[in-house]
């Protein structure tokens, strides 16, 4: 239900900006990276919405990209990758990387 009303795409891109700086002021940041941790690698359907809430707050939040830098979140997306079968999280994965990357602060080097 949390992740329900937080994904709800909001009308106008006004409204998106701020949403997105809800979830990051309102600390619910840790929440979600949280849930894509390996806690809970055996409910994907959790972990897709949480990565999708992300993928857009991270679109319109240069300090939340910070903040899920700070919490170890791009180690943890890099081990989500690695453990997940679920090709939706594995989408919404790389999606947040890119979303990190995309700030130019950033740069991920993946080694195969």
């Amino acid at each position: 239900f949390f992740f329900l009303m937080i994904r709800r795409p909001p009308r106008s891109t006004q409204s998106r900006s701020s949403a997105a700086s809800d979830v990051y002021k309102r600390q619910i940041l840790p929440y979600l990276i949280e849930v894509i941790g390996p806690n809970y690698i055996q409910h994907s359907n959790i972990q897709s919405e949480a990565l999708w809430i992300l993928i857009n707050v991270l679109s319109n939040d240069p300090e939340a990209v910070n903040g899920v830098v700070s919490q170890n979140g791009i180690r943890m997306l890099l081990d989500l990758l690695s453990l997940s079968k679920s090709p939706e999280v594995i989408d919404n994965c790389l999606g947040v990387l890119y979303n990190i990357s995309g700030e130019r602060t950033y740069v991920i080097v993946i080694k195969f």
